[in-house]
């Protein structure tokens, strides 16, 4: 299949040493879970660099990966290019399915995960949480907990003092905007409450964190008049395919409130023109919220599907990318 994609460079792809031996069936495999040409090219891309990583640190071929070698390529390809990491994961899905990749070990459980994993089930049996949020509040609370040195020491939150809060929210203050370093403080809060509540903290240190102050109208403002959105979607050269693309996209995120990513998330199966509704993903609870599909909506979906959208063999996504869409 990257004879196909990548015709010019398909001699290089399957010479790599390590993933040369797989990368067509892994191109193959892509496909068929819904990525899309342009997002494979990137894949085929990103193979070239850790095929690379993985003969520096040992490996003669795709036989000899482990899960470590994953973890370590993903580690250190993470913060200079997600995209790439991205990619190492994938991979490692696709050798678990198609060629009996083993697994990797259990890790033994820390002081720090036994901790997060107890105020994470309180967060979804108590609260009431989706798995995502929970995620965001133990990202930063495992972070926390390295900063207070809670593996070494576990009575290091039974000691915890308003000082080492400080010190852990200026660490953050440095790489986070006031914004984001409220939604931190809003995790310690309720985290720290936990403690309290459960006897481990004495003092009800969630009480003595202040919060960064924001103020009105510091920022763009978050919403737009309604002649504005007008005024917006009337600039938008619809005499071409792309054009009338971006108007679709704009004109349901104006008409339905939407979000990007539920936008650019809708598939060909979500309108439903029998029953007049469309379906909108909901990335953060898994659900689908059903929307009626107006008359206008309907009108200019029906312009899109037939004026600018290719015809495609897949229905995975409604909107496709420019480079799809380029004869």
């Amino acid at each position: 299949m990257i004879s196909k994609i990548r015709p010019k460079a398909y001699l290089r792809y399957i010479a790599l040493p390590i993933l040369g031996s797989i990368l067509d069936d892994f191109t193959f495999w892509s496909c068929q879970h819904g990525y899309t040409i342009l997002v494979i090219q990137e894949q085929l891309k990103a193979a070239r660099h850790f095929d690379n990583f993985f003969r520096q640190n040992g490996a003669q071929s795709v036989s000899d990966l482990t899960h470590s070698d994953f973890t370590a390529a993903w580690h250190y390809y993470h913060n200079h290019s997600p995209r790439i990491a991205g990619t190492i994961r994938q991979i490692e899905r696709f050798l678990e399915e198609t060629r009996g990749l083993a697994p990797p070990l259990p890790q033994p459980k820390t002081p720090t995960s036994s901790e997060l994993n107890r105020f994470a089930d309180y967060l979804r049996n108590v609260r009431g949480l989706q798995t995502t949020t929970i995620q965001s509040h133990t990202r930063y609370l495992h972070n926390f907990l390295e900063h207070i040195c809670y593996d070494v020491n576990t009575q290091a939150l039974a000691t915890l003092t308003s000082k080492e809060i400080e010190g852990f929210l200026c660490i953050c203050a440095k790489s986070l905007s006031r914004y984001s370093l409220q939604h931190v403080v809003g995790y310690l809060r309720a985290f720290l409450r936990f403690q309290h509540e459960q006897g481990t903290l004495q003092s009800q240190l969630h009480t003595m964190i202040d919060t960064p102050r924001t103020y009105r109208l510091e920022q763009l403002p978050k919403s737009l008049s309604w002649e504005m959105v007008k005024a917006l979607l009337h600039s938008i050269d619809r005499m071409s395919a792309f054009g009338i693309r971006d108007y679709t996209m704009l004109f349901l995120i104006s008409t339905y409130g939407l979000r990007t990513c539920e936008v650019v998330s809708l598939t060909l199966d979500d309108i439903d023109w029998r029953t007049g509704v469309i379906r909108i993903p909901q990335c953060k609870t898994g659900n689908q919220l059903i929307l009626p599909l107006t008359d206008a909506a309907g009108d200019v979906l029906i312009e899109y599907l037939k004026k600018s959208r290719p015809q495609l063999p897949y229905r995975q996504l409604l909107f496709v990318s420019a480079h799809l869409m380029v004869p």
